[in-house]
C-alpha cells in the first residue's frame, strides 16, 4: 500500500523498520526504539506504519509470528505445541489461544485443513501438466537489492516495479544488475490484503538506493 500522501523518504524507513521486525520474530522491539532506529518519533512513526502496512507494529509481528507457526504445520509434522517457544510465545496455553483467535482453527484442525488444501493444489498442478521435476531449488549467493514493496494487487504490483525499472534504468551503467520478485505469503494462510511482494533489483556495494526504495 505505497500511498501518495506518505512522503518517498517516510516509505523508506518504515519498510527499514519492518525489515528489522521480519529478521527475528522471536524478538519484541519497543515501538520508541524502532522509531529511533529510523529517525522518526514514535507518534509519526506509528502513524505513517499503520497507513503503509496495515497494522500497528505490534499486530504485524503477531500475524507474522502466528503465519509462521502455520506454515510449519502446514509442511510438516511437527508438534502444534513445539511451534511457540519458535515463533517467541513464551506459553503454550497463551499460543494456542492467540492461534485459535487469528485462524478460527486449533492447530490441529489448521493442519488437517491445510494439508488437505495443499494436496488440492498438486493434484491441480498435475492435472495441468505440471511436474515436480519442473522446479528448481538452488542456493543463491548473497545480493545487495534495493527493493519495492506492494500487497496482493496487480495495480499495485504494477506500479511498484514500473518504478524499479525507472531505477534499473538510472542504473543502466552498472554491469550485471538483476530484476527479480520475492514472494512471501501462502494463499492459504494470509489474507488478500497482506500478502507481501518484493520487486527488487541488484545494486553495487556503494549505492545508496533514492527513497522511496529500501
Amino acid at each position: 500500500m505505497l500511498l501518495d500522501k506518505v512522503s518517498s523518504l517516510s516509505r523508506q524507513r518504515i519498510m527499514r523498520a519492518v525489515l528489522r521486525i521480519e529478521a527475528d520474530l522471536t524478538v519484541e522491539i519497543p515501538l520508541e526504539e524502532l522509531a529511533a532506529s529510523v529517525e522518526m518519533s514514535p507518534g509519526h512513526f506509528h502513524r505513517v506504519f499503520v497507513e503503509l502496512v496495515g497494522q500497528t507494529p505490534a499486530a504485524y509481528l503477531r500475524r507474522l509470528r502466528l503465519e509462521r507457526a502455520a506454515i510449519s504445520l502446514m509442511i510438516t509434522n511437527a508438534a502444534a505445541v513445539d511451534q511457540a517457544s519458535l515463533v517467541g510465545y513464551d506459553s503454550r496455553e497463551g499460543f494456542m489461544r492467540a492461534f485459535r483467535r487469528h485462524f478460527r482453527w486449533t492447530p490441529e484442525k489448521f493442519r488437517q485443513r491445510a494439508q488437505h488444501q495443499l494436496c488440492r493444489r498438486l493434484a491441480r498442478s498435475r492435472r495441468c501438466g505440471f511436474t515436480a521435476d519442473q522446479v528448481q531449488i538452488t542456493d543463491q549467493p548473497p545480493r545487495r537489492c534495493a527493493f519495492l514493496r506492494s500487497y496482493d494487487s496487480f495495480l499495485s504490483v504494477a506500479a511498484v516495479s514500473w518504478r524499479m525499472l525507472q531505477l534499473a534504468a538510472r542504473l543502466a551503467p552498472s554491469a550485471g544488475a538483476e530484476l527479480f520478485g520475492l514472494v512471501y505469503d501462502d494463499d492459504f494462510i494470509t489474507s488478500r490484503r497482506h500478502r507481501r511482494y518484493d520487486v527488487c533489483l541488484t545494486i553495487p556495494p556503494d549505492y545508496e538506493p533514492p527513497p522511496p526504495f529500501a
